[in-house]
């Protein structure tokens, strides 16, 4: 017999189930899964542990998605898919009282509790800092990987506005070019600059600026737009990244995306 607390469903027909077995106090958290629009379930995953139960859900694709699991006390953890809930995983959190998740990818995340403040991750869970906001939270709702709000002691809201591309010059460099960012160590904006060059007929290239973490994973996608040639200068907030060493990667190809014309990676440091 099992008390479900939350939901979510990637299609009219496929989606997942959480909460616990009952008794809820001795219990362990479960998840069910359905391919049928809820006509049949099948429990995919139940902890080994007692005395817990999942309690909210967040999906940042159809297939990678967070459940935080509450506990009557002690040690907690989260789960984690990567197969659209078919298969999930136990990552350590600490000592807490968790209730909301919200992951904006699958690196950057925060959890919050019932009598505690916000916990961020920038690493996909391995490791927890407090994010400086947020008493309580409850639930988060993304509406894009630039606007989402959490409800705890109040109402929270999340807001990262496009990226500015600045032209600087367009004068047509000789070669396509990727320069260190400046400041260096910086805390917690920079700026990266590039230079596009172009064949006689000045065709505008497609332009992508990827942020990785040094395990090779993909914080941010800067830039990903068709840019003239010329010399430009984009901006870089590293606000909700803890302290460490970052890679930002330049890729120019054909305007279809199709053949790639120049690529190259710098590293930059985070120091806060």
């Amino acid at each position: 017999m099992r008390t479900l607390i939350d939901c979510y469903f990637w299609s009219p027909d496929s989606g997942i189930a959480v909460g616990g077995s009952l008794p809820n106090l001795m219990g362990s958290a479960v998840v069910v899964r359905t391919t049928n629009g809820g006509n049949s379930w099948q429990r995919v995953h139940k902890t080994t542990r007692t005395s817990e139960w999942c309690w909210k859900i967040s999906f940042v694709s159809r297939d990678v998605g967070f459940v935080s699991v509450e506990r009557e006390g002690g040690f907690a953890y989260i789960l984690k898919t990567t197969n659209n809930g078919v298969n999930w995983i136990d990552i350590p959190f600490m000592v807490y009282d968790e209730e909301g998740i919200g992951f904006l990818n699958e690196n950057t995340g925060w959890v919050g509790g019932w009598t505690g403040p916000t916990y961020q991750t920038t690493n996909g869970g391995t490791s927890w800092q407090l994010a400086g906001w947020g008493t309580n939270l409850n639930r988060f709702r993304f509406l894009s990987d630039t606007l989402a709000y959490a409800v705890g002691d109040r109402v929270y809201k999340y807001a990262r506005g496009p990226v500015g591309i600045n032209l600087t010059s367009t004068e047509i460099p000789s070669s396509f070019s990727l320069y260190q960012n400046y400041p260096n160590p910086f805390n917690p904006i920079t700026k990266i600059k590039f230079n596009l060059t172009s064949d006689v007929k000045r065709q505008s290239s497609k332009v992508k600026i990827i942020i990785y973490n040094v395990l090779g994973r993909e914080i941010q996608n800067l830039v990903n737009e068709n840019l003239s040639p010329g010399s430009y200068e984009v901006e870089f907030n590293s606000g909700d990244l803890s302290s460490g060493i970052y890679f930002y990667k330049l890729w120019v190809s054909t305007r279809s995306g199709e053949a790639e014309k120049f690529s190259d990676v710098k590293r930059m440091i985070v120091l806060k």
